[in-house]
C-alpha cells in the first residue's frame, strides 16, 4: 500500500481511449426545457417565475429552466429505458462496467443499496474496515445484517491509516465461512492510499462473497495511465464512486457500477436503490453525470497530465 499507488500496477484497458463525444442525457434536458412553454408540472418554481429573486441571482435562470421532473422524454431513474439508460450505458463503457447506475444521494445510496443488495442473496454478514464511511454502517441497520469489523494498517510515520490486508479479510472469511455475504473495502482512502484490491477479490471470491469498493475518491483512476488501476479492472464486483468528488459533476451526484462477473442484476439494485434514491430525481445532478462522464473520457489523459505533473512537482 501507498499513497495513490495500487499493488495491482498502472495496466489500464481501452477504457482511457474510448471516445465518447455523445451526452443523451444533457441534449435530452436541453431540447426539453427550450421546447416547454407551459409547465403544468413539477416543480413548483414553474421555470423559475415562482424563484426567489434571490436564488435566482445565484443560480440563474437556466438552472431552474433545466430543472424539470421526469417527464416521458427524460426517462425514469427507478426504472430506465430511455435516455438515462443511454447515459448510464456510455458511462459503462467509459469505466468498463458491466452496468452502471447513475446516483443522486452521493456516494451513501451506492454503498448503503449495494450492502442490502448482497445480504438479499442470503448471507447476513458484512467485512468491513472501521475507517469505512459512516453508510457502510447504516447499511447494516438498514440491511439487518452483522459486521465483521476490521483494524486498517495504520503508518506512524504518516499519521494516517492504510487499508485493511489481504490477510486480514483471509482470516476474517475462514473465521466465519459461509455467512459473508460481501467484504466491504475503501480504496482509495480520502488521503490517497490503495489497497491490493486484486488478491482481495480473489479471497472474497474464493468464499463465495462479493467485494464491494468504496472508490469514491477514485472516480478519475480510469482516464490515465499513471493513476492507480480503478477497482473494476482488479474484479471488484460492485465500485461507488462519488463522480463529484473527483469528477465534475454536481456535489451529491455519483456513480455506482457493477463488476463484468458480479453476481448482482439490475432487479436486485434498483430494488435496493428505491429505499435510498429520491423518486423526484434532479435532472441537473444526472444531467451532470452524463456531461461529466463524456468530457472526464474525452479530456481526461489531457487534464490529468498536468495533475500528476503538479503532484510530482509538489512531493519534490
Amino acid at each position: 500500500m501507498g499513497f495513490l499507488v495500487n499493488a495491482g500496477g498502472f495496466a489500464k484497458s481501452h477504457r482511457s481511449r474510448v471516445v465518447q463525444d455523445c451526452t443523451p442525457l444533457v441534449d435530452a434536458v436541453s431540447e426539453t426545457f427550450k421546447r416547454v412553454q407551459a409547465p403544468f408540472f413539477c416543480p413548483g418554481h414553474k421555470r423559475g417565475v415562482g424563484a426567489s429573486p434571490e436564488a435566482m441571482d445565484l443560480i440563474g435562470r437556466t438552472a431552474f429552466q433545466a430543472d424539470l421532473c421526469e417527464l416521458p422524454e427524460l426517462d425514469s431513474l427507478s426504472s430506465p429505458n430511455g435516455v438515462i439508460m443511454q447515459a448510464e450505458t456510455a458511462a459503462a463503457k467509459a469505466f468498463g462496467a458491466k452496468r452502471t447506475f447513475f446516483l443522486i444521494n452521493g456516494s451513501t445510496a451506492g454503498v448503503i443499496s449495494s450492502i442490502v443488495a448482497a445480504v438479499r442473496l442470503g448471507r447476513k454478514k458484512i467485512v468491513l474496515p472501521r475507517n469505512a464511511h459512516q453508510s457502510a454502517v447504516h447499511a447494516l441497520v438498514v440491511s439487518g445484517a452483522d459486521g465483521v469489523f476490521l483494524l486498517p494498517e495504520y503508518s506512524e510515520a504518516e499519521d494516517v491509516l492504510h487499508g485493511v490486508t489481504p490477510d486480514a479479510v483471509k482470516q476474517a472469511l475462514e473465521e466465519n465461512p459461509g455467512e459473508i455475504a460481501a467484504v466491504f473495502i475503501v480504496s482509495p482512502t480520502y488521503h490517497g492510499v490503495t489497497s491490493d484490491i486484486a488478491a482481495i477479490a480473489d479471497i472474497a471470491h474464493q468464499h463465495g462473497a462479493l467485494l464491494i469498493v468504496d472508490e469514491a475518491h477514485g472516480a478519475h483512476s480510469s482516464f490515465h495511465e499513471k493513476l492507480p488501476t480503478p477497482a473494476l479492472e482488479l474484479n471488484a464486483d460492485v465500485v461507488v464512486q462519488s463522480t463529484h468528488k473527483t469528477l465534475g459533476s454536481l456535489t451529491q451526484s455519483a456513480m455506482m457500477h457493477l463488476g463484468k462477473e458480479c453476481s448482482l442484476e439490475d432487479a436486485d439494485i434498483h430494488s435496493a436503490l428505491s429505499l435510498v434514491q429520491s423518486t423526484s430525481p434532479s435532472y441537473l445532478l444526472l444531467s451532470s453525470l452524463d456531461a461529466a462522464r463524456a468530457y472526464a473520457a474525452k479530456e481526461g489523459p489531457t487534464i490529468y497530465d498536468t495533475v500528476v505533473r503538479l503532484a510530482q512537482d509538489a512531493r519534490r
